[in-house]
């Protein structure tokens, strides 16, 4: 579920903390260097900063010219409690918050500048970044948004408003039959938060029922249900985005077979938990006049995907965003090589000037059906542009994407 405490951890170019004869060394003229904040993913259930493809040092030794943030926060029980004797449910996303202003506040003396922050996120990140984009679109902060494999529109919520799941666990861990829902959430925070943590862990892997979820519920302040009717009126944040997905993001959620998944399934589960929603995201930034760069990642390389019919698995782009590709099972390719170094280049170009960084990378913006979508590691070219309209037509009436 996490760390046991909310922290941030910062990887500089090694010139940011040297000191020379006209002040501290920030980049190029003396300006602060550009940041990239991550956010992790993992259902708003699992995760940490301390995934080892997700380390970026390796990207910011490359690049020289890029700070990274990673940071936890709160997640399942912890971070999404939905308990009847609390006013505010999504402290996960409150977390994600603070860490933002955090970093406005003190990145300056680790070299960054705090006008050029981009908040970047995969799955349960991505769709953290696009509630944060709502939630805060009078005050973002941030310059420029990054949503890999998930947006506000992924089916992803807590359905539970009568709180039966926060006060099942309490039940379970001896803080049952309480007299009111203050003596409950009073009694809750007494008990250890390992205990309570080994509970639902093993509750929630064990097949029980009832089956208990914590995760983000619609609050009417940091989530909402009605993100396309938001857009239209304007209530998003006035700065550009990358959206994108993999080619085989519903793989992991299709049932597993060692000879490869029933394509229908993963087929539909990637249409209906990641592609479509992207798409209707982009539709309703467009509507809303918010400049937007698509993608879609096809790389499928052997040391990071075991299985060959694993291809561009969900979170398959973060090794190679990340540079830690070679790191584990076996030296990468040349063109895996390649494949990273185009990924982060365009990262790390929006990062600089969300607003036209990117042509310098060949990447127009997105202007809808028939638009330019940049495509990484397909058919042994490392990038290149091309139209999924047909692709895009097939999220026509797909019913799982929330409003």
């Amino acid at each position: 579920m996490g760390e046991d405490c909310l922290t941030i951890s910062v990887w500089t170019p090694v010139r940011a903390g040297r000191k020379g004869e006209h002040g501290w060394h920030r980049g190029k003229k003396n300006e602060g260097f550009p940041v990239m904040m991550f956010i992790y993913g993992g259902g708003f259930q699992t995760g940490g900063e301390n995934v080892p493809y997700q380390i970026p040092a390796q990207w910011v030794q490359r690049s020289q010219n890029l700070i990274v943030v990673s940071f936890n926060y709160r997640l399942n029980v912890f971070g999404f409690p939905n308990a009847a004797g609390l006013s505010e449910q999504n402290l996960g996303l409150l977390d994600q918050r603070l860490a933002v202003e955090w970093v406005r506040d003190n990145i300056a003396g680790f070299g960054g500048d705090p006008t050029r922050i981009i908040l970047w996120g995969q799955s349960a990140g991505a769709m953290s970044v696009d509630f944060y984009n709502f939630a805060h679109y009078d005050d973002p902060i941030v310059e420029g948004l990054i949503m890999n494999s998930g947006s506000a529109l992924v089916p992803l919520r807590s359905a539970d408003t009568s709180h039966s799941n926060f006060s099942f666990v309490a039940s379970q861990v001896g803080c049952g039959n309480q007299a009111d829902a203050a003596a409950e959430l009073a009694c809750m925070r007494g008990v250890p938060a390992q205990t309570l943590e080994q509970f639902v862990g093993t509750y929630q892997g064990s097949g029980a029922t009832p089956g208990i979820t914590f995760a983000p519920i619609a609050d009417g302040k940091v989530v909402f249900d009605n993100y396309t009717e938001r857009a239209l009126e304007g209530k998003l944040a006035k700065v550009p985005a990358i959206i994108g997905t993999n080619s085989e993001d519903g793989v992991p959620f299709a049932p597993y077979n060692p000879s490869g998944p029933n394509q229908t399934i993963a087929q539909q589960a990637l249409l209906s938990l990641f592609f479509c929603p992207a798409v209707v995201t982009t539709r309703n930034r467009l509507a809303a006049g918010r400049t937007t760069y698509r993608y879609e990642y096809r790389g499928n390389f052997t040391n990071i995907s075991p299985r060959p019919w694993m291809g561009a698995y969900h979170s398959a782009e973060l090794p190679l965003l990340f540079g830690t590709h070679p790191n584990y099972r076996g030296n990468s390719t040349p063109f895996e090589y390649a494949v990273s170094a185009a990924m982060q280049d365009a990262w790390q170009a929006f990062a600089r000037d969300p607003n036209g960084g990117l042509a310098t990378q060949d990447w127009p913006a997105y202007t809808g059906p028939g638009g330019a979508v940049r495509i990484f590691g397909a058919d042994g070219t490392v990038a290149q542009t091309r139209d999924l309209s047909v692709l895009e037509a097939m999220c026509n009436g797909v019913p799982a994407i929330a409003s």
